[in-house]
């Protein structure tokens, strides 16, 4: 007769604190862009309300587009590069708002920001579901 292991699988490891650290630092950055942003465009570039509405919906409908295409590449293995692309993307798109020199190029960067959230944003909670124990 097998003995059973009476060891404890730990659910608060490093890895799994990493990720949810991670994942609440996107959010985090995410939240912290969404207030501040509609009224930094109409100041400072005099758009109308249909231009600032934009901003929302370009972001989501881009990290829609993203989650699907991330699905797909997390069921063929490719979550840690899901991670750095992801957050490579959205980090490079929020250092360029400060940069942006007109409506269009904000736009683009606001895209680019939902790509890059809505592909980390779904690898962080298939990377904790894979080392959450059972």
């Amino acid at each position: 007769m097998k003995e059973q292991s009476t060891q404890q699988v730990r659910l608060w490891t490093t890895d799994f604190i990493l990720l949810m650290l991670c994942n609440f630092l996107l959010f985090l950055q995410l939240h912290m862009i969404v207030s501040p942003l509609p009224s930094y465009v109409q100041e400072r570039f005099h758009a109308n309300a249909f231009e600032v509405s934009l901003f929302t919906c370009l972001f989501a409908l881009s990290a829609i587009a993203a989650r699907l295409y991330s699905a797909k590449a997390l069921e063929k293995g490719l979550r840690n590069a899901m991670i750095y692309i992801g957050l490579s993307v959205a980090l490079l798109a929020t250092l360029g708002y400060y940069f942006a020199a007109g409506i269009a190029v904000l736009l683009l960067l606001r895209m680019l920001f939902g790509i890059g959230f809505g592909m980390s944003s779904t690898a962080f909670p298939t990377m904790a579901s894979d080392i959450v124990p059972v």
